[in-house]
């Protein structure tokens, strides 16, 4: 179900009928997903969750640290951080957009729910 969801969710927008199908899709993003590790990439930058009532840190540092490791500062795009509204601001996800292609990031178009700090924690 999963796939499935996923697919019907965010595949079909890069479905063309001919050289993006299901397989190409999946296997852009793990490669794109793999190759950001977006863990690593904060965790270099002193962002890292933090066990009991956590820490905040805001999405200008976070984005800054990204586009540090992974664009020398030579491409400008935002991502989207996804923040629950329980406890406040709790980041559970960042969404890295890419072209229809699946080559390059670019700036996410739908609104973060963070605001401008998030709460990282374990």
């Amino acid at each position: 179900m999963f796939w499935k969801y996923e697919w019907s969710k965010h595949g079909t927008c890069y479905y063309d009928g001919k050289k993006h199908r299901q397989f190409t899709y999946f296997n852009t993003a793990y490669k794109f997903w793999n190759g950001f590790n977006l863990f690593n990439t904060l965790k270099a930058e002193g962002i890292v969750p933090v066990s009991g009532l956590g820490k905040q840190y805001t999405t200008e540092a976070a984005t800054k640290a990204i586009k540090k490791h992974y664009t020398k500062d030579t491409v400008t795009f935002t991502p989207r951080f996804m923040c629950s509204n329980s406890p406040p601001n709790e980041l559970y996800e960042i969404i890295m957009c890419l072209d229809h292609d699946g080559m390059s990031a670019i700036n996410c178009t739908m609104p973060s729910s963070c605001g401008n700090l998030f709460l990282w924690k374990l």
